[in-house]
């Protein structure tokens, strides 16, 4: 019988290339949003109470909505920060990255062999050797609050990959939960409070951008559906008669939403 863990180690994929989380749209389509709603509030009249309502309104959302693009505009830095780091310390990453891949091969082969054995201890630390594996590759690919990348394998020991015993530093452990949480934002999953009060502020940062673009990646998605480009091959009479090239919409950088008439 096999563990979950392992399992989910199997579907693991070998590249360790870091996530790019999609900051950059995002921001572009807050500012759109920013600019629409500040032309607006500039048209908005202030003589009846109902008007003066409404700017308070508006005005407190434009706050909101230039508040979230500072956190996404440093979320991206934190990610090119990161991208740069790697980049430095290219040798020690690919080191990484080879060293892991090769864990992980003889992870599998080993877990087969142990198929059919009746040592549920034995499978237990394959499960955890599992997990262990997972989040060494979260390290790589996730953990892009840290300042520099350090090799995970300083402070680490291999003690027995026959019998799945292997020993990682507690600065180790502690980043691979931290790409834990950064995983689980991007899966959709909201931090526990209890843990985000013990992560540092550029990780919480980070992850409050991860939230703020989780709401706006769907509009950019309908909106790229909204914008696909004319046929080129079908006849210009053709492309005339079914309205693509008279109902398409200027490919501004605003919003679905962003019409607040």
């Amino acid at each position: 019988m096999r563990g979950d863990q392992s399992t989910v180690a199997e579907r693991n994929p070998k590249s360790t290339e870091s996530l790019v989380y999609p900051f950059g749209r995002c921001a572009q389509y807050l500012r759109g949003s920013c600019r629409s709603r500040t032309r607006y509030l500039s048209r908005l009249g202030t003589s009846s109470q109902e008007e003066r309502e409404r700017v308070v309104i508006e005005q407190e959302r434009l706050d909101q909505e230039q508040e979230q693009l500072a956190t996404v505009h440093e979320a991206a830095a934190l990610q090119v920060r990161s991208t740069m780091s790697k980049k430095r310390c290219r040798t020690t990453y690919a080191s990484d990255e080879n060293r892991l891949n090769q864990l992980h091969k003889r992870y599998l082969l080993r877990r087969k062999e142990i198929e059919d054995s009746e040592d549920l201890d034995l499978k237990a630390r394959a499960d955890a050797y599992a997990t262990l594996l997972e989040g060494l590759r979260l390290y790589m690919t996730l953990a892009v609050h840290l300042k520099s990348y350090h090799s995970f394998f300083k402070g680490s020991t291999l003690l027995d990959q026959e019998n799945f015993k292997f020993e990682v530093s507690t600065r180790t452990r502690l980043i691979i939960s931290q790409a834990e949480a950064i995983k689980r934002a991007i899966d959709g999953k909201d931090p526990v409070p209890d843990e985000l009060t013990s992560y540092p502020e550029e990780l919480k940062v980070y992850l409050r951008a991860i939230r703020i673009c989780r709401d706006i990646i769907p509009k950019l998605k309908y909106k790229d559906a909204d914008e696909k480009p004319m046929d080129s091959k079908r006849p210009q009479s053709q492309r005339l008669s079914r309205g693509v090239a008279i109902t398409r919409k200027p490919a501004a950088d605003l919003g679905v939403d962003d019409i607040f008439e």
